[in-house]
């Protein structure tokens, strides 16, 4: 939010409180935000595609949204879906557990190949691009 706000305000820097934000900083929190954001809606995709079938019961978008929501958050809470869900929702549901307890960065990392090494001994020459 504080770099959306210095963006509108024309600066380039995340300032807050007489303070700068580092861009790595900013960088990191954008990709876990938008990391977990797109998780969730995939989970959420997932479940309402696969949980609609006779015997469950007719349980909304937004009940769905809730289990996924409150299982990365790991919140405890649920509003009644997890015991009808099938074999491959609960999954999901765990997935989403641990996923939201380890952290989405850290397993993210984990399953990178070259997540321990250095960046390269070259720079691609940067390019100014349009947006907006």
């Amino acid at each position: 939010i504080i770099k959306i706000r210095s963006l509108l305000k024309g600066r380039s820097r995340a300032e807050v409180f007489g303070r700068t934000i580092k861009e790595s900083a900013v960088s990191r929190a954008f990709t876990l935000f938008f990391l977990t954001l797109t998780l969730c809606f995939v989970a959420i995709f997932l479940l309402s595609i696969t949980e609609r079938m006779p015997q469950t019961p007719n349980f909304g978008l937004p009940t769905i949204a809730f289990e996924v929501f409150s299982a990365f958050g790991t919140v405890g809470l649920t509003m009644g879906l997890t015991p009808y869900l099938s074999v491959f929702g609960k999954l999901l549901i765990i997935f989403l557990m641990f996923i939201g307890r380890v952290g989405i960065m850290t397993v993210a990392f984990s399953l990178m190949k070259n997540a321990n090494k250095q960046e390269a001994g070259y720079k691609y020459p940067d390019e100014t691009v349009m947006i907006g």
